[in-house]
């Protein structure tokens, strides 16, 4: 940008004063409005989504706010290639990214940290981030398909705040508020409160969904340094809803209504989640910067189900056994490290990125039930209470224990060949121990 001083200016000589070339340099949103600018997801370095190798898909806060977006399921009928998976009764998100993808395989993510959050997107979401394609150099063992970022909401240091109330048509409905700003006038302290009730019918002949979510945080911005801490809290009630039967004759679902279900009331899964972050980044100099997060999450379930095991396409009798998981626990503890700079060498701009990840996870399925069979339902004519539920413990069905640990160190170097090209790699080291 240049400027001239005119010569009508009082106290001017006469003599046009030019001055140097401004350069104006901000590193932007993530998001303008709808449109998405920047993210670090495929790189994990903040980088304009032009820059960018790989395809990501970011679904912006005014999309999700506008769409009324209350499920990661909902969020990702925005992004081509992503379709649902099996989510095990509609309890766990599950996503096929380009063909690859199952409940619990570890591609949906928080904050780019793995969690024990069975659903990932709450009211605490900020927006959410695809990566399509291979992400084990960054983020460990995953299938090639990619994987799901659901960015957390941040304090902010403008006050504001919203409430809103919805209802639906099948009964029922919730609420949110959503506030923010700093702690005191002219504070770096900046503070945010979600909190979050819902309680609908389910849009099949029976059932509920319940949830409830408080989500406190706080943030402190410095000069070089940020340190952000947040919480966030779910209690969930929801239907164990296995779907509907496919006749093998034929190919195609049994013909009766899609509102009609083959379980009973009593098929339900709840439960509660706890997460708890910390991230902390610091701004070394002009060029590097270095930051750390950590995470911890729990999630307690149990359920009840009346499980269909055999379908007569004669006579339309269904075989179905009582069935349950009591006292289920899942724990994982999450950190990252990164040290992220850009230099010139041998003429080429290079950004370079070096980290380290611990991840730790621990369930334990304690009291696994099997009861007792019937073949008293029939689809065309169905009549419920007939299979009570069972507390029948097998033992040797029981105290499911999983657990999973690894340790890894990676490197990667981008680098920009011109004003048209950028070649990009990296290698990552990694050890886990599985049982």
């Amino acid at each position: 940008m240049t400027a001239h001083a005119e010569d009508n200016i009082p106290g001017n000589s006469g003599t046009a004063l030019e001055l140097g070339p401004i350069t104006l340099i901000g590193q932007g949103a993530a998001t303008d409005g709808y449109q998405p600018k920047r993210t670090s997801l495929a790189t994990g370095t903040d980088a304009p989504l032009l820059d960018v190798p790989q395809a990501v898909s970011v679904v912006a806060a005014p999309v999700l706010k506008d769409q009324a977006a209350r499920t990661l399921d909902e969020a990702l009928a925005n992004v081509s290639g992503i379709t649902q998976g099996n989510t095990l009764g509609g309890t766990q998100d599950a996503f096929m990214k380009r063909g690859f993808g199952d409940n619990r395989d570890g591609s949906t993510m928080r904050d780019g940290l793995r969690t024990a959050m069975p659903r990932s997107f709450t009211a605490g979401a900020d927006r959410v981030e695809v990566l399509k394609g291979p992400a084990s150099m960054l983020y460990g063992i995953l299938d090639p398909g990619g994987m799901v970022n659901v960015v957390s909401k941040m304090p902010e240091l403008t006050q504001r705040g919203e409430a809103q109330a919805w209802g639906s048509s099948f009964g029922g409905g919730g609420g949110q508020v959503d506030v923010t700003g700093p702690l005191t006038a002219g504070s770096n302290l900046a503070y945010r409160f979600v909190g979050d009730i819902q309680d609908t019918a389910y849009w099949r002949n029976f059932g509920r969904v319940q949830q409830k979510t408080v989500a406190p945080s706080l943030a402190w911005y410095g000069d070089d340094t940020t340190i952000t801490l947040g919480y966030e809290y779910t209690r969930y009630r929801v239907p164990f809803d296995r779907g509907t039967i496919f006749d093998t004759a034929t190919g195609k679902a049994v013909p009766v209504s899609k509102r009609e279900r083959f379980d009973e009331p009593y098929n339900i899964t709840s439960g509660f989640t706890h997460l708890a972050r910390i991230g902390i980044s610091h701004k070394i100099d002009s060029n590097w910067t270095v930051s750390a997060n950590y995470a911890y999450s729990h999630n307690w379930y149990k359920d009840d189900q009346a499980r269909v095991t055999a379908y007569n396409a004669r006579t339309g009798a269904l075989t179905r056994r009582a069935d349950a998981t009591q006292d289920s626990n899942v724990d994982v503890h999450a950190v990252r490290a990164d040290l992220a700079g850009k230099v010139t060498f041998a003429g080429l701009r290079h950004q370079l990125l070096f980290g380290a990840s611990y991840d730790y996870s621990d369930t334990l399925r304690t009291d696994l039930i099997r009861g007792p069979t019937s073949t008293a339902f029939n689809i065309y004519r169905p009549v419920y209470e007939r299979l009570p539920f069972s507390r029948n413990v097998v033992a040797t069905d029981s105290d499911q224990t999983e657990r999973l640990e690894t340790s890894s160190v990676y490197a990667q170097d981008s680098i920009e060949l011109g004003d048209r090209w950028i070649v990009l790699g990296g290698l990552r080291y990694q050890y886990y121990d599985q049982y």
